[in-house]
């Protein structure tokens, strides 16, 4: 009777070892969950690959066709359920033809750069304060308009 009496209490410690097993390891998830939260506002948006003609003395000269890549804060969105990229479409598109007004020559290195800064300019004025942490462009290239044509109309092999 006794081994029996000692076997119980055993089995009664043993499931409130592990209750509070479990209980420590709740809270210790839930802690986690919140601080992997706070990591997670930070959000990389790409947006589809865009061409945005230039024209000059309401002529095209050519295309600009590029690819956006971004680092969004989306804790200083005023809705953290807004779609980005359109914004950053829009804000390329606007920055592209500020810095080429007067056509493209070509296309220098510190080009990209000062783009990407307009870019950023501008939906960070559109979406929040510093809501647009970083701009890249992960594609920016020049077509001229008569080898847009000639691509467009070429036999593929």
């Amino acid at each position: 009777m006794i081994k029996l009496f000692i076997v119980g209490i055993c089995g009664v410690l043993t499931m409130a070892g592990g209750i509070m097993a479990e209980l420590a390891l709740r809270k210790n998830s839930s802690a986690e969950d919140l601080g992997s939260a706070k990591k997670n506002e930070i959000e990389q948006v790409v947006t589809e690959m865009q061409g945005a003609p230039i024209i000059v003395d309401g002529k095209v000269e050519g295309y600009v066709v590029f690819r956006v890549r971004s680092d969004v804060d989306r804790a200083k969105l005023y809705d953290p359920k807004l779609d980005v990229a359109p914004f950053l479409l829009d804000a390329t598109f606007a920055a592209t033809y500020r810095h080429f007004e007067k056509g493209i020559p070509n296309i220098r290195s510190d080009d990209i750069s000062q783009i990407t800064a307009l870019v950023a300019s501008y939906a960070n004025k559109k979406l929040g304060a510093d809501a647009v942490r970083s701009v890249e462009m992960e594609q920016f290239n020049y077509v001229p308009r008569d080898k847009v044509r000639q691509n467009m109309f070429a036999k593929s092999p």
